[in-house]
Order: structure tokens, then sequence, then C-alpha cells
């Protein structure tokens, strides 16, 4: 739990930081320092008393790593994800189909300067996830249940 001690506390959480970039999950602000106990509650998505909170893995922020050997100036990046159905709450963020196809156009345009076979795994890969979403969305559709909290 990473708490920064301003006018409120910024709750977040480390999910794949490397040597450069810190990525943290942001899950809210509270207005005073909260219990290891209602911390992990805002992990599994409940709510705690006195924080304003996000939906777990909805709001992200990669930021440079101000420890890093490579560190020149700050650097923020914030990515929060659709919450919710489009339907009912309209289009209010990201989609992880979004991410694959920016990441699937910049790898592309990498491997056109500099060509390689791990650009084109890479690619390959992306495509099949991509593909797979786009499966699990024609499915739900098809069932009548595509925007809906349902299985």
């Amino acid at each position: 739990m990473t708490q920064d001690n301003t006018e409120e506390f910024a709750l977040t959480t480390n999910v794949g930081s490397d040597g450069d970039l810190l990525v943290e999950q942001f899950l809210g602000f509270a207005k005073q320092d909260i219990s290891d106990e209602d911390f992990e509650k805002l992990l599994s998505g409940q709510s705690v008393d006195d924080v304003t909170a996000y939906k777990p893995a909805t709001y992200y922020k990669i930021s440079a790593d101000t420890n890093s050997p490579d560190y020149n100036e700050p650097f923020d990046i914030h990515i929060h994800f659709q919450d919710g159905p489009t339907l009912i709450d309209g289009v209010n963020g990201a989609t992880n189909e979004s991410l694959l196809k920016i990441l699937i156009h910049r790898t592309q345009y990498l491997d056109s300067k500099f060509p390689s076979d791990q650009n084109k795994q890479a690619i390959a890969a992306m495509q099949t996830a991509l593909a797979a979403f786009d499966a699990r969305t024609a499915e739900r559709q098809a069932r009548g249940v595509e925007g809906q909290q349902t299985q």
C-alpha cells in the first residue's frame, strides 16, 4: 500500500513495476491513514468508510521511478478502463481491446524500423489475444448477455 501524505492519502498498489517505470493500480483517496484490513477490502472491491474509491482494475497510473538510474524528469500517465456497460454508463474509459490495438500498431511500426522475429511473435500473440476478446464479445452478444453483469 502506498499513501501520499498531501491533503488526502492516495491509495495505490504496485502491479508490475520495472526498473524505470512504476505501474500502480489506483484505488482511491482517504482523508486519513487506513488499516491494512481496510486496504485489503478496497483491493477486493468492498467499500470502506471515509474512502473515495475506484472499482478494482479500472484506474492505473504509470510514472517514472525516481530511483531509476535513467530517471530524467517526472512522468505520469493515467489509464482509466471502462467501468460498467456502455449502454448504461456510456463510454467512460479504455478497453482491453483498445490498448491491444495500440500495442499492435506500435509494435508493427517498430518492427518496420527494426525488424525482428521477437517483434513478429509479440504481434501475433497480441492479435491472438485481441481475437479472443472479440470472440468473447460475440459469444456474449449471441447469448443476449453483453453489457450485463452476467457470466
